[in-house]
């Protein structure tokens, strides 16, 4: 939190120290929809440097403002996206598919990196008219995401290393028996699981545990989390950032951005085109991959820890209390797409067959239950073409 200094003041303490000479900065405006993201003129600085830069002040939630050695949101996910921009400014070879990161500073918690400038972000292109330029940003984002995976796995001491020197405090890990829990707890009031469907679930998110595929993950790639910058789309807002299972951002084209107000259908040619994107990227990390069973499967894993996480605990139980819409389409709209993406899947597959049955049980009684429910339309941009 900033205490008797400027933010300006901040900014060119921090560039001063990144760009080796004395830098004069200039507000300029706050970035639209980001009340805590601005941008700054450089108006005097040693030579060869930007015209301008953007500096992100953390976010503050409910859990309190930002304070150095606390483990409230708006502290953790500052560092959290401090951690990942300096990693994969380290690793990723040019384009860099991040913002640059000049500097920050922890005391006031400021981040100072490159000003991308105000290029169309994929929610702009899938809620106008122009298929064509939808699908030409979605591949493009999702090849920047395999960039970023291919660039990062395997940097898991790295990350650590990073986060520690900035004092991030630890968290304790909860483990897959409360996961388990929760979805048991879920399907009571709609179709109780056995215990062939819980043990497959479990073993699903043990596969994630076991670190086979682990780099930098965004933790929420959606629609409003990127745009053009140059020729391709690059990544914003690392506050969900960390080291996990890649397919976890991977899947979001096949099950349909599960963390973003903006969901509705992508034509399925469309999500593959964005998939096949994102897979030739990163197999030039991971070349086994380029086997269809082996990535089908982890898609498929991502897939299935992203529909049951989200039931179990966003949206049970107060979707069978009632619904409500979340961007452009209702909770229980989302329930019984995804329940039915990943059925599709699990079929498709042929992978965890109890897995396949429990999804089947649930949507066949939610969808009894909700029987007045619209299906999941297109996006705008692709609805004239259909």
């Amino acid at each position: 939190m900033l205490s008797g200094v400027s933010l300006g003041n901040v900014v060119e303490a921090i560039l001063g120290e990144a760009w080796g000479g004395p830098v004069a900065v200039s507000a300029k405006e706050a970035v639209a929809e980001r009340g805590y993201v601005h941008r700054f003129e450089v108006i005097a600085a040693p030579a060869g440097m930007p015209a301008s830069v953007v500096a992100k002040q953390s976010n503050a939630r409910d859990g309190g403002p930002y304070e150095p050695g606390s483990g409230n949101w708006a502290t953790t996910s500052f560092l959290d996206e401090w951690t990942c921009l300096q990693l994969l400014n380290e690793v990723c070879a040019d384009p860099v598919p991040v913002p640059r990161l000049y500097g920050g500073d922890e005391e006031h918690g400021v981040l100072v990196m490159e000003d991308l400038g105000t290029g169309q972000r994929l929610d702009h292109a899938l809620l106008g008219d122009d298929a064509a330029f939808a699908t030409r940003t979605l591949v493009s984002l999702f090849r920047a995401v395999g960039r970023m995976h291919a660039a990062s796995l395997g940097q898991r001491a790295r990350f650590e290393a990073i986060a520690s020197r900035l004092r991030r405090p630890t968290e304790s890990t909860s483990g897959i028996a409360p996961r388990i829990a929760a979805i048991r707890e879920a399907l009571e009031g709609v179709a109780p699981a056995g215990s062939g469907f819980l043990d497959e679930v479990a073993g699903v998110f043990a596969a994630r545990d076991a670190g086979d595929y682990h780099g930098v993950v965004h933790g929420d790639p959606c629609p409003d989390n990127c745009h053009w910058s140059g020729d391709g789309v690059r990544l914003l807002d690392f506050e969900h950032g960390r080291i996990d299972d890649v397919f976890t951002d991977g899947c979001y084209p096949r099950i349909h951005f599960p963390t973003c107000w903006c969901v509705s259908r992508l034509p399925v040619e469309v999500a593959q085109e964005a998939e096949e994107a994102y897979r030739r990227e990163l197999v030039q990390a991971a070349p086994e991959l380029a086997a269809d069973d082996a990535f089908e499967r982890r898609m498929t894993e991502a897939s299935i820890r992203w529909v049951w996480v989200l039931f179990s605990a966003w949206h049970m139980p107060q979707a069978l209390e009632g619904d409500e819409t979340w961007g452009l389409v209702t909770i229980r709209q989302r329930i019984l797409f995804r329940f039915g993406l990943l059925l599709d899947m699990l079929e498709r597959n042929r992978l965890y067959p109890m897995i396949a049955e429990g999804t089947r049980r649930a949507l066949d009684t939610l969808s009894r239950r909700w029987s007045d429910l619209a299906p999941v339309p297109l996006y705008p941009a692709y609805r004239a073409e259909r």
